[in-house]
């Protein structure tokens, strides 16, 4: 499981800053507690049976072509196409589905039921053949309580937490026929990676940084410094002395 771009370049970005930055470091904090969530539902979706490819970070151009949309998890089986989208909240959630929102105490946010259905229809136009596809928000975090209004609306079947995932979609193999050969299963997964549009954000106009801003050279892993040189083939930490595997990735 691969970090998105962004969280690539934010890592990179918090680090080099001379001046460290609160925008900057609250959304790769964001980042990481997303990524690691998602890890979390990946160890969920190892218990499902059968052939199985599992893809994050999927983003496709609509039909139009003009706009894209991006799937956080995408599960492909022989029977169907599951897209989730994975919400790390903790607390009271809301779903409002006269207003379209989704609450929090006080605060507002984008209805992802929304948003998960917008991407079933894009890759709805997008396949070349017929599959069922089933779109679900998965609750990942263990402190979270999810509360529907109207609460007998259909929309609520969309919503589980992470740890009901194998088990429903057992439920919904037994309800749907195969469709797909194992070899199909692992042939849609690649034709969906090779068309992956990733986003890739200018996070340095994003956050106004100038190149000034930043810190250069290449940093220890050790100490933390920026002091490593290069001695005649090898690369030496000046700050702590320890030598540097000439492979090692700095970011």
């Amino acid at each position: 499981m691969k970090k998105s771009i962004l969280h690539t370049k934010l890592t990179s970005l918090n680090k080099r800053r001379i001046i460290p930055r609160k925008e900057v470091k609250e959304e790769l904090a964001r980042c990481e507690a997303g990524f690691e969530w998602e890890r979390k539902l990946l160890y969920y979706l190892s218990e499902i049976e059968g052939a199985i490819r599992v893809l994050h970070d999927i983003r496709l151009p609509f039909s139009t072509g003009y706009t894209h949309f991006q799937m956080d998890t995408v599960v492909i089986t022989q029977h169907m196409i599951i897209i989730i989208d994975a919400k790390h909240f903790s607390g009271h959630l809301i779903f409002d589905r006269v207003t379209r929102q989704l609450r929090r105490g006080n605060v507002t946010f984008d209805d992802p039921i929304t948003q998960v259905l917008r991407h079933k229809r894009g890759l709805e136009h997008w396949l070349d053949r017929p599959i069922p596809i089933m779109a679900a928000i998965a609750l990942t975090h263990p402190n979270v309580r999810m509360e529907m209004t109207p609460p007998d609306t259909f929309d609520q079947s969309l919503i589980m937490y992470a740890q009901e995932i194998p088990a429903k979609v057992d439920e919904f193999h037994q309800e749907k026929k195969i469709i797909l050969t194992k070899q199909e299963v692992y042939q849609l997964a690649n034709k969906l990676e090779r068309c992956h549009q990733p986003h890739d954000p200018d996070i340095m106009k994003k956050f106004n940084v100038q190149p000034e801003h930043l810190q250069t050279g290449i940093h220890c892993e050790s100490c933390h410094c920026w002091l490593v040189k290069r001695v005649k083939r090898r690369w030496i930490c000046l700050g702590c002395g320890i030598f540097l595997n000439l492979l090692q990735k700095n970011c």
